[in-house]
């Protein structure tokens, strides 16, 4: 049986990433993929992002049951597939507009925590293995005054 314990893990410059278990949780970018030579599907590939990814999480580390809500699905027939992940964590947060691409790469994430002015959005992060475009450290959002 796996252990169902969250586990909030510390990166660089403060920020965060959410395990459950054997699991690392990731927001899935979706994509565009652009053959630079090759043939498919073995080709040589670009990956663009086409969906935002630059968000801060509102997450208290030390209590991230009460930011953090697991839902499970169905299990399918290919259970990381990222049209059908078995189990999702719900969580709010920012987008960082400032937090930008650098040489078509993420960014050095911001030190944690920041501030946003942008909207409070919720957002579903998968399994790593689910998304072939994938964030899974994040900075964590400034609270109080």
């Amino acid at each position: 049986r796996f252990n169902n314990k969250i586990d909030i893990r510390r990166g660089d410059r403060g920020a965060i990433s959410i395990e459950r278990g054997p699991l690392v949780f990731a927001l899935p970018i979706k994509t565009h993929w652009k053959l630079l030579k090759g043939n498919p599907p073995f080709g040589d590939w670009e990956v663009f992002p086409m969906s935002p990814w630059n968000y801060a999480l509102q997450i208290d580390p030390l209590f991230p049951e009460e930011s953090i809500a697991f839902e499970t699905k169905k299990l399918s027939r290919y259970p990381f597939s990222p049209d059908s992940p078995p189990i999702v964590a719900k969580v709010k947060g920012k987008r960082v507009p400032w937090w930008t691409l650098e040489r078509n790469a993420a960014g050095r994430t911001p030190n944690s925590p920041v501030e946003s002015d942008q909207p409070l959005e919720d957002l579903t992060l998968v399994p790593y293995g689910s998304a072939p475009l994938r964030v899974t450290e994040f900075p964590v959002l400034k609270t109080g005054p």
